[in-house]
């Protein structure tokens, strides 16, 4: 059985794979403009989702780092 400090870092792990897929979403919409020389809806829509999705991953990493790496589950599961 896993401790909770395992699952804590497993959380925190994906946070920074989630907030590296955000930025991954707005460097591939900015290649799309570049490539294509002009802006348009398909690549503005994921500039803007993964800008979105990175933010909030970072937001939620700040704050588990400043509450010394609690990164508490909203569903009531056992880890939190």
């Amino acid at each position: 059985m896993p401790s909770k400090n395992y699952g804590r870092s497993a959380r925190l792990l994906l946070l920074v794979i989630v907030f590296q897929l955000g930025v991954g979403l707005v460097v591939l919409g900015d290649v799309a403009n570049a490539v294509r020389g002009y802006s348009e809806a398909v690549p503005g829509i994921a500039q803007l989702l993964g800008g979105l999705l990175a933010a909030a991953a970072l937001l939620y990493l700040i704050g588990a780092w400043l509450t010394g790496g609690e990164v508490s589950r909203e569903d009531g599961g056992p880890d939190g």
